[in-house]
């Protein structure tokens, strides 16, 4: 299913199975929708982030006195990935959307290879989630909503853009230490 088709669903479904919240305010089924693939995007993003917490990295290992913390790091990222996710959800509820969640996909894969390369899947996951998060206020801009605006802006897109920048920061130790340029 795409993600048009999923938010139509979220859509049809919140509709027909719910009524009117009485706490409903300027609150479209669109933004509501697009809340709701945040959500459930941010908890498998949180999945992804724990599987890549519970791999051992021996490049790491071999050179933990210049990167240290991977696995802790990662471990916050699914950490912070899930309290995203639940802020979303007290978010919908305060506007009086229903939470509509999605099974949980399973990460892409089991082994994540080397600690670079694993700081370079979780920088692009963390990209993919930052961008997302800028559609998701183009959809409250495109309704009007101010107030979905500025939750986007105050407590997401800061937090997100501080996770890029430490994870390109492991990115770019790991390859000056893989080079021997450190």
């Amino acid at each position: 299913m795409s993600f048009t088709e999923d938010t139509e669903a979220s859509k049809k479904s919140s509709e027909d199975e719910y009524g009117k919240s009485s706490c409903r305010q300027n609150y479209s089924k669109e933004c509501e929708a697009a809340v709701n693939e945040q959500i459930n995007l941010e908890m498998h993003s949180s999945y992804v982030f724990l599987s890549m917490s519970c791999h051992k990295y021996d490049d790491v290992i071999v050179y933990d006195v210049t990167v240290p913390g991977l696995n802790e790091f990662l471990l916050n990222q699914s950490d912070v990935s899930i309290l995203h996710a639940q802020m979303l959800i007290q978010y919908q509820r305060d506007r009086g959307g229903h939470i509509v969640l999605h099974d949980i996909k399973k990460p892409e894969r089991d082994s994540w290879g080397t600690g670079l390369e694993a700081c370079e899947a979780a920088l692009a996951m963390a990209k993919q989630i930052n961008g997302t998060l800028l559609d998701l206020r183009r959809v409250a801009e495109k309704n009007g909503d101010s107030h979905m605006m500025d939750f986007i802006n105050d407590s997401l897109l800061q937090k997100q853009a501080e996770s890029i920048n430490a994870l390109s920061g492991f990115v770019t130790k790991l390859k000056r230490v893989t080079k021997g340029t450190w």
